[in-house]
């Protein structure tokens, strides 16, 4: 997903990355303000985070919606293995 960060540039989130934040996030290994640290523990380049923090909310919805749809799939398609209809 591209995102619009000033002045005409835009920096591409994509699931990878977004993947990437949340793990540093979720770990609790730093405060998530402190974008260098950040940076170091995800690979992220700074005006990424910042692009990811700033739009944290639609990146969630996006690729959670995205995980939940495959998940989805996955378990019709592993209900029909089991039923013996594939």
């Amino acid at each position: 997903m591209k995102i619009y960060i000033g002045q005409d540039r835009t920096v591409e989130i994509t699931k990878e990355k977004y993947e990437g934040y949340e793990a540093v996030r979720e770990s609790g290994a730093t405060n998530m303000f402190d974008v260098k640290r950040v940076a170091q523990l995800s690979g992220l380049k700074r005006e990424e985070i910042i692009a990811i923090m700033n739009n944290y909310e639609l990146l969630k919805k996006k690729y959670k919606d995205e995980e939940i749809e495959k998940e989805e799939r996955e378990d019709k398609l592993q209900e029909m293995i089991d039923r013996d209809e594939v």
